[in-house]
């Protein structure tokens, strides 16, 4: 079976203009809206772990870094029957902008799925393969002991990993392990493989929205993606900015 998960970060009544992550409260609403009517199952966010899927193609929804607009987004969800899973930065529990330890717990009793995202919100593939190792298994204790139950979902921050973190994560005891790259993931049983999502940016039209949740024009969608990280590699950060801003994101 395929399984396409959908990544969303922050959302805002008045986005930040330079961050293409913090995308409209009502573009959220009206792309969830649009899901729950489409015919296409929505998976419930413990489906992983239970390996039940039901049906051959099937939608997920995360959210990345712990945001306090999560916890809008988590009752939204619940109104219109779904959940998602919710990556928290254990770091950043209750600072201004992010989830409280109270948030985090409300959002669980709603039937909300919570994941790691590291500790420190750093690219786990920069530093020293211990101190990555410390960042996870810091979070999964956190989360653990805030939670009462097992965290067996970890979502690598910008998406970095390399076969040691991902070695890592398993190794401190995670079972699924997210990044950014984007695309459906082929499921066959149990897997211990790097998932792929598809993530979700300011500015996409709801037909965009569509050809993302369909699987149309993926070849497009595949050379923009690879255009992306090169132009990552080779530009300076404002100038990568831009550039995404103006043809990439757009």
């Amino acid at each position: 079976m395929k399984l396409r998960y959908l990544t969303y970060h922050q959302t805002a009544d008045a986005p930040v203009v330079s961050d293409v992550h913090v995308i409209p409260q009502p573009q959220f609403e009206m792309q969830i809206d649009w899901l729950c009517n489409c015919g296409i199952p929505v998976l419930d966010a413990h489906a992983l772990a239970k390996q039940e899927f039901g049906q051959p193609y099937v939608v997920g929804l995360t959210f990345d870094d712990g945001c306090e607009s999560d916890l809008l987004n988590a009752r939204y969800l619940k109104s219109r029957g779904l959940n998602g899973i919710f990556f928290v930065s254990t770091a950043r529990i209750d600072m201004p902008g992010y989830l409280a330890r109270a948030q985090i717990l409300e959002m669980r009793d709603m039937g909300m799925l919570i994941g790691s995202h590291s500790h420190e919100h750093r690219a786990l593939n920069l530093m020293p393969l211990d101190e990555a190792r410390k960042q996870m298994a810091l979070s999964k204790q956190i989360l653990e002991e805030l939670l009462g139950q097992t965290v067996d979902h970890i979502a690598f921050p910008g998406g970095g990993h390399n076969g040691d973190v991902v070695m890592g994560a398993h190794e401190v005891g995670f079972r699924y392990v997210f990044t950014t790259i984007w695309g459906a993931n082929h499921i066959k049983g149990t897997t211990s493989a790097v998932l792929y999502r598809d993530t979700v940016v300011r500015g996409m039209s709801l037909e965009r929205f569509k050809d993302i949740v369909l699987g149309r024009n993926e070849l497009m969608r595949r050379s923009k993606y690879w255009c992306k990280q090169a132009a990552h590699g080779l530009l300076p950060r404002a100038a990568y900015s831009a550039l995404r801003r103006r043809f990439i994101d757009g």
